[in-house]
């Protein structure tokens, strides 16, 4: 007999079916992801490169919604040392060099006194940089530009009687040196010494200045400095002191890098190499008198003979 009072127990069984494709939603997620990130990186990147000035800006702008500098002179890249190509010359006619001074170098040659002025504060702003305002000076000479690396009393540039630039200067010429892949002027590096004579029979301070010169042009081709870029690498013993008071002064240990203007470096090739002309003029003269020399040969039996 069916007993009304027993529960009735139903079980649905569902039937099993084809799983469904996976879904793509994670990859839009992914992506937005990546993208977060390289915006945070862009940010990083921006600030590193950024001075205390634009970083205001910055802050200014986050806060405001404004921008308290012109919007075309944000990230000027005058801390980068990236080149902007040029063809010829530093600056075009049409161009004021003081549009360009919150800009990076410009690929080219420096040659009149406003180019030299503007190249000579781009170079202050990186000894800035660098922290190595009390070793190394720049000046504008009427020949070019003058960058002296000088000793002090707490930091030696060589050992004394040595060769090898030490390990602060080295460091120091070797980023310093970076600035001149940009620069097509001709460069000379000279070396000097104090009036104190070198220990040794063989060896003076024209030999001691002229090697510590070339330790220099080493470590600014590492650098950046462009061998074809140099002109001359030349010792100058303790000939030109500029502590004239006292030529044992830390000063008067130094190499100079002189970065010449176009004429300077045709007047150093007419003194040293000689124009065209008067080429053609000594060659001329080497023929005449091969010339000569062959008329006045001793004639012998045997030239007869032939």
């Amino acid at each position: 007999m069916y007993d009304k009072k027993q529960q009735i127990i139903i079980i649905k069984k569902g039937r099993h079916q084809a799983h469904e494709e996976h879904s793509s939603a994670w990859k839009l997620a992914f992506a937005d992801l990546m993208v977060s990130l390289m915006c945070v990186f862009l940010v990083l990147w921006a600030l590193q490169i950024a001075d205390k000035k634009e970083k205001e800006d910055i802050i200014h702008y986050f806060r405001t919604g404004q921008m308290s500098t012109p919007q075309e002179r944000m990230f000027a890249q005058k801390n980068s040392l990236v080149s902007i190509p040029l063809m010829s010359s530093a600056k075009d006619n049409n161009t004021d060099i003081n549009d360009t001074v919150n800009n990076a170098l410009i690929q080219g040659e420096y040659n009149t006194q406003e180019e030299l002025q503007f190249l000579m504060k781009r170079l202050d702003d990186l000894v800035e940089e660098i922290d190595a305002s009390n070793n190394i000076l720049i000046e504008v000479i009427p020949d070019g530009l003058r960058i002296l690396l000088t000793a002090s009393e707490d930091q030696k540039m060589y050992e004394r009687g040595g060769t090898q630039l030490t390990p602060f200067y080295e460091d120091m010429l070797l980023e310093f040196s970076s600035v001149f892949n940009a620069i097509e002027n001709g460069v000379v590096i000279t070396g000097h010494t104090d009036s104190a004579p070198y220990n040794g029979q063989q060896v003076s301070n024209w030999e001691l200045s002229s090697q510590r010169a070339n330790s220099a042009r080493r470590i600014m081709e590492l650098g950046g400095l462009k061998k074809a870029n140099i002109t001359q690498v030349i010792g100058m013993a303790n000939t030109k002191p500029i502590d004239k008071q006292n030529e044992l002064s830390s000063i008067n240990r130094r190499v100079e890098v002189i970065i010449l203007t176009r004429q300077a470096v045709d007047d150093m090739n007419d003194i040293y190499g000689g124009s065209d002309e008067q080429y053609s003029k000594l060659l001329a003269k080497k023929d005449n008198a091969t010339t000569l020399a062959s008329k006045n040969k001793p004639v012998t039996r045997l030239d007869f003979a032939d």
